[in-house]
């Protein structure tokens, strides 16, 4: 073999052995990436701010946790406080109006109950520095339907005399309204029966939290290589027809 031809043979083998390390690093940096999303994504199913802040309750499904005060919860100094009751309050809620002190429920989803914020951020407390006197009592609660919002208010609100209620709802709230259960939970559904409306799927089926071993086997199906593994081997007829589908286009 000539030097030239040598020469040549090097450079070719230079670029091969470059083109495969490029390939085998994207390939890693692809895995590595997929790694820290699953442990992410188990990470933020475990933090703060799901239904293990929340307990059972038989008419409504879940509520918040009573009496709890959880510091640094969303981010650093963003606090999550309940009261005796399980609503969003950062201090204690007397049965009785004080003189001169006018006071509003706010009922409401995640966005209202402030999914995110601390305790003096959530619209409900930014409308007690906004009017004078004014005492807001944030019985909001994340996952909530309309449906659920009505019937905690109407069970529980007579606690705590008020003069004005304040309810906050996006689209989403009316689509809960026609299930039975949010994210595996079991909820209530309202119904209108008549003239009348009625409550079905009372009491609520007890409902547990799920583990820490059954969160990260769901993230573990979400990774490619189990996504590409699975429909490889996946050998049911709809399975098959998707197959079929997908060299056709």
């Amino acid at each position: 073999m000539s030097t030239r031809a040598a020469s040549r043979l090097r450079r070719l083998k230079r670029v091969l052995l470059g083109v495969l390390v490029v390939t085998v690093g994207i390939i890693g940096l692809e895995g590595l990436a997929s790694l820290g999303l699953l442990f992410d994504n188990i990470n933020v199913s475990r933090t703060p701010g799901n239904f293990r802040q929340a307990q059972y309750d038989s008419l409504v499904g879940w509520v918040g946790l009573p009496n709890m005060s959880s510091f640094n919860n969303y981010g650093p100094n963003l606090t999550l406080s309940t009261n005796s009751q399980g609503m969003r309050i950062h201090r204690p809620v007397p049965s009785v109006v004080l003189a001169g002190e006018r006071r509003a429920v706010c009922s409401g989803d995640s966005f209202a109950f402030g999914s995110g914020v601390s305790d003096n951020e959530t619209f409900c407390a930014y409308l007690e520095h906004e009017i004078s006197n004014l005492v807001t009592l944030n019985m909001s609660q994340r996952g909530f339907g309309i449906d659920q919002m009505y019937l905690w208010y109407k069970r529980d609100a007579v606690l705590y005399p008020h003069s004005l209620h304040l309810l906050a709802f996006i689209w989403a709230d009316f689509e809960r309204m026609a299930t039975t259960s949010f994210s595996g939970y079991p909820k209530p559904r309202l119904r209108l029966k008549g003239e009348s409306l009625v409550v079905e799927n009372v009491p609520v089926p007890q409902w547990t939290a799920p583990s820490q071993w059954s969160q990260v086997g769901e993230q573990i199906g979400n990774l490619r290589l189990v996504q590409l593994i699975r429909r490889n081997t996946d050998m049911s007829d709809s399975a098959k027809l998707q197959r079929v589908d997908d060299q056709v286009w």
